[in-house]
């Protein structure tokens, strides 16, 4: 079908709608492009707070751990305990002793403080490691 034989009306309504349905598009188009854009931004600085809050958590985490490390590395506990394993092991060795009575009787003394406090910092394990490494 030829334009030639449409009336002037009907070429303006169809020029018109294709205007239109045109314009629709391109409108969409760039409220899409913008509505992206600002959800990007918006989970970016979302993200960027998040990793903020967790750095400042983590550094405030790793502030206690010292501080506590520092405070039980002074106890009178923990310096009998290291002095009574260097007592059974005194090589360093992981070995026990021979009847296993001494390491048993460290064992029932020290063993409910260090639970205590690995339980009340929320670790699995606590190490007793002097200043030689052993």
């Amino acid at each position: 079908m030829s334009l030639h034989r449409v009336g002037l009306s009907a070429q303006l309504t169809i020029v018109f709608a294709a205007l239109s349905a045109l314009a629709l598009g391109v409108m969409g188009t760039l409220n899409y492009v913008d509505a992206r854009d600002r959800l990007m931004a918006l989970g970016r600085a979302s993200l960027v707070a998040s990793v903020e809050s967790r750095g400042t958590e983590l550094s405030d985490w790793a502030g206690m751990f010292e501080a506590e490390l520092a405070f039980q590395g002074g106890s009178p506990v923990v310096r009998s305990a290291l002095a009574a394993y260097r007592r059974i092991l005194p090589d360093g060795s992981n070995g026990t002793d021979p009847g296993g009575s001494l390491r048993g009787m460290a064992e029932a003394r020290y063993r409910p403080y260090f639970e205590e406090l690995s339980s009340r910092l929320g670790f699995s394990d606590i190490f007793l490691i002097d200043v030689e490494g052993r």
